[in-house]
């Protein structure tokens, strides 16, 4: 009777020793990578801060979502390729509905543009109202090269 119970105390010293070996070294090495705090997502969280996001939404004949997003670029720098988010409420004010959105446009800083016509998807019928908010965006690098084009608005090398 005395050897099963000297084996399980046995075990118990071991592992305890073992669970105390791996917080003695995860400690001495630091947090791990992937759990530091990135510059990169930092400055975007400001850049999100920054950036004003005023939806207009419809559905189609379809029950298709077209929606049209004035973007107001506060930051200082330029951004491209939103990651948008819209909400989708009944009647009532329950969400019944959630779809996303990408919006390939380089934003310039400081300036306020609308992009129509972006195709959120099929939308419940019962959807009476929406909210969007910014997910994800880049940082632009420059202004796009090439000149304006005063009748459109859009660069010389936008497709």
């Amino acid at each position: 009777m005395r050897t099963p119970t000297a084996i399980v105390f046995i075990a118990s010293i071991i592992f305890v020793a073992s669970v105390a070996g791996l917080v003695t070294i995860r400690s001495a090495l630091g947090q791990p990578e992937g759990l530091k705090e990135s510059p990169a997502l930092w400055d975007m969280a400001e850049s999100i801060k920054n950036v004003d996001l005023v939806t207009q939404w419809a559905r189609n004949e379809f029950g298709f979502a077209i929606a049209n997003f004035t973007i107001s670029n506060k930051n200082d720098r330029g951004i491209r390729d939103l990651v948008v988010t819209c909400d989708f409420f009944r009647q009532s004010g329950d969400r019944i509905d959630s779809k996303p959105a990408d919006i390939f446009e380089i934003f310039n800083a400081k300036s306020k543009r609308t992009v129509r016509g972006v195709n959120v998807g099929l939308v419940h019928s019962q959807a009476r109202g929406g909210a969007c908010n910014i997910l994800r965006l880049a940082k632009s690098a420059s202004a796009p090269a090439g000149p304006k084009n005063a009748r459109t608005g859009r660069w010389a090398n936008d497709i």
